[in-house]
């Protein structure tokens, strides 16, 4: 594995960036599959904890299958113990514990769209703290003019599509579902920074979920058993949909989700897969809201603007990079023996 984007091939650094892509869409789909849930059992946090459930399932399965995946699994206590992997590397699991209820809870009420476009939001600006702070896996990032302003277009492509919900709900609620959501995404930067981390510790993405996933699934069922079934009874558990599996597989997906982004981030960067990835998960977030709406949601002005805004935002931050990488490739060859192989 290299240690910096430079020293790949074009074609390893065209596939991340695919992968990527597909990831952001992959996203959106499960966002819409955990608000589907949602609709038909009438309870946000048995969605988030079905979810988690099979997510913790599929890791659990992969992980146990493979030899290398078991010994990292029983190397990872003495590993942390030892200092080689910081204890705070293990705190990925905020994400999926804060995540999968909000989404369960919001998306419901504003549509795919609308969503995407706060997450990315919150999303930028925790990308410009991580990098800041050095917590990603290529160490710390230099905070350009680019980045302030663009995450501070962010927020305020953000609040425009918020500015949508005008008279469908008082401005208090407003504000509290845009409020958890930024919420949501300011987590999803710290968790791909550490999970990188992680990843590169362990050598396993699996293991990364699974530390993920774990913790998190523990906290949202005491939640759902805490706040659900006592107060009101298991009956939200009889409406579970066991005859459209379709609708249970959102936990695999993000199982898969959090495995993969742990590896790609190291071959993309932080900033330029977080990017790549926001485009995916924009423009999912449409095509879902178009061929598969929330009930009595419709893509207004306000949320077009809000995507079109945010997907100039990803591509502002996202010419520097390319242009870095056209650069070294550039120079690469014109160091290259002539008649020699290709860089």
């Amino acid at each position: 594995m290299t240690s910096g984007r430079q020293n790949l091939a074009p074609r390893v650094v065209g596939t991340a960036g695919l992968v990527a892509l597909a990831m952001g869409v992959m996203g959106s789909l499960q966002t819409r599959i955990n608000a589907e849930l949602t609709l038909i059992m009438d309870d946000a946090l048995l969605a988030a904890l079905v979810s988690s459930t099979l997510g913790l399932l599929t890791v659990t399965i992969v992980l146990l299958a493979r030899a290398r995946g078991r010994h990292a699994l029983h190397a990872l206590p003495g590993q942390v113990r030892s200092g080689r992997v910081p204890a705070w590397q293990l705190l990925g699991w905020i994400t999926p514990a804060v995540f999968l209820p909000i989404v369960a809870f919001v998306v419901p009420r504003t549509g795919v769209a609308y969503f995407a476009v706060a997450v990315v939001a919150g999303q930028v600006v925790s990308s410009l703290i991580v990098d800041w702070l050095g917590i990603g896996p290529r160490g710390r990032r230099p905070v350009t003019t680019l980045r302030v302003v663009a995450s501070i277009a962010a927020i305020g492509f953000a609040g425009l599509t918020a500015s949508g919900e005008a008279g469908r709900a008082p401005v208090s609620e407003s504000v509290v579902l845009l409020g958890l959501v930024l919420g949501a995404g300011l987590t999803a930067g710290w968790q791909q920074a550490i999970n990188g981390r992680l990843t590169a510790s362990t050598g396993q993405p699996f293991l990364t979920a699974a530390v993920n996933l774990g913790p998190a699934w523990l906290l949202i069922a005491g939640a759902w058993l805490a706040f659900v079934l006592v107060p009101r009874g298991p009956a939200s558990l009889l409406r579970i949909p066991w005859h459209e599996p379709w609708l249970l597989v959102a936990g695999a997906l993000g199982a898969v989700y959090v495995a993969a982004a742990s590896v790609i981030v190291r071959y993309l960067g932080l900033l330029l897969f977080g990017l790549l990835q926001i485009a995916g998960l924009l423009l999912g977030a449409v095509l879902l809201d178009l061929l598969w709406p929330v009930p009595d949601r419709i893509i207004t002005w306000q949320v077009a603007a809000g995507v079109l805004g945010m997907l100039a935002v990803a591509a502002s931050l996202a010419l520097p990079a390319v242009a870095r990488l056209l650069r070294s490739r550039a120079r690469a060859r014109s160091l290259r023996p002539l008649g020699g192989p290709p860089a």
